[in-house]
Order: C-alpha cells, then sequence, then structure tokens
C-alpha cells in the first residue's frame, strides 16, 4: 500500500500509527490485508450497483430498466462466483485462470443473450465495463484499507 499512496499519506499514517500504538509498517500491513478480507462482501456491495450503472448506460438504447440490468449483474455476479469457488477452495492459481476464462464466457453470453445483442456487442461492453470498474475497485479497496488503518 506504501508505494500507491502519496507521500503526504504515507506521513500521516505513520503519525497517526505511532499514536495509537501501532509499531511497525508490517503491522500496519497487516491489519489493512486483514481490513480487506473481513470486508470483501462489502466491497462487492458497493462493486454491484456500480458496475449495474455503468452496463445501463452501455446499453443505454436498448430499453432495459436499471432494475433489469441489476438482475443481471447480480445473476453473471453469482454464476462467476459459483465458477471461481472451485479454485478458491482448492487454492490453486492454476485453476484460477481457466475458471476466469470460463467466467467471464458466462458473463459475454449471458449479455448477448439478456440484452439481445451480437456476440462482438457484448464482449466490447464488457471490456468497457470493467475499465472504471477496476477502477472503482481499486480505489474502494485502498480506502477501505487506508480507513480501517486510520480509524479503526
Amino acid at each position: 500500500m506504501k508505494d500507491k499512496l502519496p507521500a503526504w499519506m504515507n506521513d500521516w499514517i505513520k503519525k497517526r500509527s505511532t499514536s495509537v500504538g501501532e509499531e511497525s509498517p508490517e503491522k500496519i500491513r497487516a491489519k489493512a490485508m486483514r481490513a480487506m478480507n473481513a470486508n470483501y462482501s462489502l466491497l462487492f456491495a458497493l462493486m454491484i450497483p456500480f458496475t449495474t450503472l455503468i452496463n445501463w448506460l452501455l446499453y443505454w438504447g436498448r430499453g432495459y430498466s436499471y432494475a433489469a440490468h441489476f438482475v443481471y449483474m447480480l445473476h453473471s455476479t453469482a454464476a462467476s462466483s459459483l465458477i471461481l469457488v472451485v479454485a478458491y477452495v482448492a487454492n490453486s492459481p492454476m485453476l484460477y485462470y481457466p475458471a476466469m476464462l470460463v467466467s467471464t464466457a458466462w458473463f459475454v453470453l449471458a449479455a448477448r443473450r439478456a440484452f439481445a445483442v451480437s456476440l462482438w456487442g457484448a464482449l466490447w461492453r464488457y471490456v468497457l465495463m470493467f475499465i472504471p470498474a477496476g477502477i472503482f475497485s481499486a480505489i474502494s479497496g485502498i480506502a477501505l484499507a487506508v480507513a480501517t488503518v486510520v480509524f479503526g
């Protein structure tokens, strides 16, 4: 986290950490990682409405409501989670990549069917949706970790 934050924030966190009894950067890093792992569900809860909004904007002219996109996003997230659970349970990075490919294919094919677009139309929207979603996810995760370290 130290490499990702501005210098002034690193200095402020160091001052704050000494005032609350944290002794080392390793303890701060461990606390931030525990916060990320403990609040993974919260990050998902923040991501679903945000990615739904992006998806809704990308399929603007299709005539579907935000609620329809929300249901689609819930479906796709649940399917992806079920597909990826095998890799997580096995704790195998080698299984993660094929599972991610299957998850991506599921997401694109489900969008193709749900929104009546071509395969190409669903694919470019998928790629375009995950650029801001990835940025939002990173910012949310870092903000959560920093807030936990600073105020927790």
